[in-house]
């Protein structure tokens, strides 16, 4: 009754805010009449607390406030049609993103991370331009929240390979590392160049996985990568492929300056167990310890393998 008859517009708004606190959808009917209010903030407050209430009635009504001339009133029909959930309000919410005020784009992308379409995805990249920290982060937030369910292979790539921010980034290559291949041959040969070394380290994992012999030289340029996750990834995947061809490369790698680098190629060529790397391995045994005792194991391995046991001896 105080929001239909109050002439005080502060009244009216905090009536507006205080039905929406109580959730009620006895008041959806006043709430939705509210929207056309003289006053931006009572407009405002009633798209808010639709949102709250979360009653279907208010779909059309919202989507129409998207409309409204201020942007405190076009942001919260924005939210609440966010909580509305309703696919429906999608591509209207897209247009929004790029809404001339900050408050309208920020409740836009909060309301599409809501909805969880992937529709979404590409604007959202696109808005990660935004100058502006409180609507790019809500942007940045919608796009963590959205990446984790998408299980198309060509948006995940698309995020892994255009979008800087290392969260939303490495989600989508979390989810691409779980498919059992890729398809995308171009993204994966095109990979092991990538700027950012997680986007290089998937690329790794995937070559070594297509077993593919026209990869190999990628795969041992990978042992010179910057990224020493990279270069660890690679002497993992040269080790699944084996073989002679694998040896020489994996010997290089006992030479990296990382620890743990070495200590994965000494597990890699224990085992491939090909006898002509007895001699390195010895030498690693005056490497740390972690490392000594991986040699130890390598050359027991080798030498149960191959009946070499004069090798070992000495």
């Amino acid at each position: 009754k105080a929001l239909r008859n109050d002439g005080h517009d502060w009244v009216s708004a905090i009536t507006a805010d205080a039905l929406g606190n109580i959730g009620d959808a006895g008041s959806v009917t006043a709430l939705i009449k509210a929207l056309k209010d003289r006053h931006s903030l009572v407009r405002g407050e009633a798209a808010q607390s639709l949102g709250q209430i979360r009653d279907q009635r208010a779909f059309n009504p919202l989507m129409n406030a998207l409309n409204d001339e201020h942007e405190y009133v076009r942001g919260y029909a924005a939210w609440s049609l966010g909580q509305l959930g309703d696919r429906r309000a999608v591509d209207r919410l897209i247009k929004t993103l790029f809404d001339k005020h900050e408050w309208a784009r920020a409740h836009a992308a909060n309301a599409l991370s809501q909805i969880g379409d992937i529709r979404a995805v590409k604007p959202l990249i696109k808005a990660l331009a935004d100058k502006k920290e409180f609507s790019r982060s809500d942007t940045v937030w919608a796009l963590e929240s959205i990446v984790g369910s998408i299980k198309d292979e060509a948006v995940l790539i698309e995020i892994a390979t255009k979008v800087r921010e290392d969260g939303i980034r490495r989600k989508a290559l979390w989810s691409l590392e779980g498919f059992e291949e890729i398809k995308d041959k171009k993204f994966l040969n095109d990979s092991l160049r990538s700027e950012f070394s997680d986007v290089r380290e998937l690329g790794v994992y995937f070559l070594g996985k297509t077993k593919n012999p026209d990869t190999f030289s990628l795969l041992i340029n990978a042992l010179s990568d910057q990224d020493s996750n990279v270069r660890e990834r690679a002497v993992e995947v040269l080790a699944g492929i084996g073989g002679s061809q694998a040896v020489e490369p994996l010997i290089k790698s006992l030479t990296d300056k990382e620890l743990f680098v070495r200590k994965a190629g000494v597990i890699a060529l224990g085992e491939i167990k090909d006898p002509r790397v007895i001699p390195v391995l010895i030498e690693m045994l005056d490497d740390e310890e972690d490392i000594r005792e991986e040699a130890v194991g390598a050359l027991k391995s080798i030498a149960e393998s191959t009946k070499d046991i004069t090798s070992l001896e000495k």
